[in-house]
């Protein structure tokens, strides 16, 4: 019994304790977010009011601490970004703007702290790569609904600011957790300049070469969308430690 009550209270005392976070160390993550559009690009047609859009994202992380406190952080992920608008007049028309981007972000994160539960800070650019794009037009009132292939209307690529903080949480030995707030806004505009023979573009020359950088129906100037989205992060990491 004495043998099992001095196990016990190792174990405890192993899984409590903090470690030393310098070295490697490599996990992965989920998230869940909440997404937007800024500056709405309606191709022309009037602009709906934005609504509540969620997505969810995550991948692999792999960094390095050069001290307990300073180090790197890069990732691969599969994130989901997009806008959801409805008629401001209730007549039940509903666009959904869905896409879908490979995410790498190059982040310094500090932590701070030494015992169980670490705080931490992170902020570095982002580098996302367009995989899918679709828009829904939903007409509620009429129940019909009209999905559209959309990939050619958005920049294949777009750059911008990722940062966030939360805690890293002690659970075993080179095992940690990490939950916290995360949030990206995109310095690029994701509205497709290549110049494209679609009808549905805009080309007020007649040239048969449009764009889908639409001016906007309200002040007939055309407005760079951003992309942005906020929400948790949490996951799991294994520190490579001697």
């Amino acid at each position: 019994m004495k043998q099992l009550t001095a196990f016990i209270a190792l174990f405890l005392c192993a899984a409590t304790a903090s470690f030393a976070q310098i070295g490697a160390h490599a996990g992965i993550h989920g998230m869940f977010n909440t997404l937007w559009i800024i500056n709405q690009n309606s191709y022309g047609a009037e602009e709906y009011d934005y609504t509540l859009k969620t997505g969810v994202g995550g991948g692999l992380v792999l960094g390095y601490n050069f001290t307990d406190h300073i180090g790197l952080q890069t990732e691969l992920n599969s994130i989901k970004m997009g806008q959801n608008y409805e008629n401001s007049h209730g007549t039940g028309q509903v666009r959904k703007y869905n896409t879908s981007y490979i995410g790498i972000p190059l982040l310094l994160k500090y932590t701070s702290g030494e015992g169980t539960v670490k705080f931490y800070g992170q902020i570095g650019p982002q580098f996302n790569f367009l995989s899918n794009a679709n828009i829904e037009y939903t007409d509620t009132s009429a129940t019909t609904s009209v999905t559209i292939s959309a990939k050619d209307r958005f920049s294949k690529t777009d750059v911008g600011l990722n940062f966030g903080l939360g805690a890293n949480i002690d659970i075993l030995p080179h095992l940690y957790l990490n939950a916290g707030l995360s949030f990206y806004y995109g310095f690029t505009d994701i509205n497709s300049k290549t110049a494209t023979a679609d009808p549905l573009a805009y080309d007020p020359n007649g040239t048969g070469s449009g764009t889908w950088r639409w001016p906007s129906p309200v002040n007939h100037k055309y407005e760079a969308s951003h992309n942005g989205y906020g929400g948790l992060d949490v996951g799991i990491h294994y520190m490579f430690i001697h």
